[in-house]
């Protein structure tokens, strides 16, 4: 015996199936609901018949009389107060909507032959006397209309939701086949595809930074999309002439760095190095440059420094953006503190580089006030 098409409901599951076994093993086939055949197949009661065959029981059966619309209504009127999600009763919705309409169709083309047959007949004994048939034919109408406020009324369900039903079934029919299954719901697998895009968008943008050549002429490279600075502070009180910063490298006043805003892509990273002391104007330079604060990371120098009120040991790595920047992924999530012994002055940490590298590789990255050129960076700085 096999499950007629317009039986369009899941199979039920292996712990429903095994209550209804054990059900039937203890108190025998209920007579009162038999199965129901239409067109020698089975329209209602397919999981009691497997269960019948379990225990080679014959069931009782009877035939449902009337149209294609009436046997597809009739399943769902029966299977109405089964348990199951909105979600697998938006696919439901769907694949009778598909039923229907082909029914609609199917019930559309015979009228039509109908039509043309009783056209012939007038043709035949009518006297037209050789002019164009003045018979007017009777005007077809769509009886079938069927909309998705319409469906979730019906299967209890969300129009929101038969519409995305509706869509998976049209585009990925796996995925559809396992919110009907039950396997999983509709906002499981929307979240699954958004994910899925978000991932390849990413895998195209590490393709294209990993095709940039850095050593392309300035006016062929891509704007960045991540920047990491790391501002040559001036510091205006300083112990001994041989602690001066300008004795290892030149610094700059405040506007200055202001004015060094960097050209950057409309959505941008900024990751910037500031000394606790600088913490305040490193915000304000952030928000000058048109970036938003976020957050901060530190490193542990695991060396001590110099200091007025403590001896430094840490700096800080401000993260600000702009437009759409998302962050990393949870996988490159690491902790707010990064410790690497501090070397030859003011040279950063390689492990915040590789950090940066792993955690945004579809980023096109520039490095403001390079000292030592990355492969694959684009640099500014009077150093480079």
């Amino acid at each position: 015996m096999k499950k007629h098409k317009y039986n369009i409901f899941p199979e039920a599951s292996t712990d429903d199936f095994q209550l209804l076994l054990s059900d039937m093993e203890q108190n025998g086939y209920d007579k009162r609901f038999p199965i129901v055949l239409f067109e020698g197949e089975i329209l209602d009661g397919w999981n009691r018949w497997k269960a019948c065959k379990e225990f080679d029981v014959v069931p009782i059966t009877e035939v449902f009389y009337g149209t294609k619309s009436d046997a597809i209504n009739y399943t769902m009127r029966s299977n109405k107060r089964r348990n199951l999600s909105s979600s697998q009763w938006a696919a439901i919705a769907v694949k009778a909507e598909d039923i229907m309409a082909g029914i609609a169709e199917e019930t559309e083309r015979e009228r039509r032959e109908k039509q043309a047959k009783a056209l012939a007949e007038t043709h035949k004994t009518g006297d037209f006397g050789g002019s164009v048939c003045g018979h007017k034919c009777p005007q077809t109408k769509d009886e079938f209309t069927y909309t998705a406020t319409k469906a979730a009324t019906m299967f209890n369900t969300s129009p929101t939701y038969i519409k995305d039903a509706k869509r998976l079934k049209a585009t990925r029919p796996e995925a559809f086949e396992d919110v009907f299954s039950g396997k999983k719901t509709i906002t499981e697998v929307k979240k699954a595809i958004k994910t899925e895009k978000r991932q390849q968008e990413r895998t195209d943008k590490i393709e294209a930074v990993t095709r940039m050549s850095a050593n392309d002429k300035p006016e062929d490279r891509p704007l960045p999309s991540l920047v990491l600075a790391d501002p040559p502070w001036q510091y205006r009180h300083c112990a001994t002439d041989s602690r001066k910063i300008e004795n290892q490298y030149e610094t700059a006043e405040h506007d200055d760095i202001k004015s060094h805003s960097p050209k950057t892509a409309n959505d941008c990273l900024l990751l910037m190095w500031v000394t606790a002391p600088k913490l305040s104007e490193g915000i304000n330079i952030l928000e000058s440059w048109g970036f938003d604060y976020r957050t901060c990371a530190v490193w542990d120098k695991e060396k001590i420094g110099m200091g007025y009120w403590f001896r430094g040991e840490h700096e800080l790595l401000l993260v600000g953006v702009k437009g759409k920047v998302s962050p990393p992924e949870p996988a490159d999530r690491v902790s707010s503190m990064f410790r690497e012994t501090r070397t030859q002055h003011s040279k950063k940490p390689d492990c915040v580089y590789e950090w940066i590298e792993s955690a945004f590789p579809e980023h096109v990255k520039l490095e403001m006030y390079c000292r030592n050129p990355r492969e694959g960076w684009q640099v500014w700085g009077n150093e480079v």
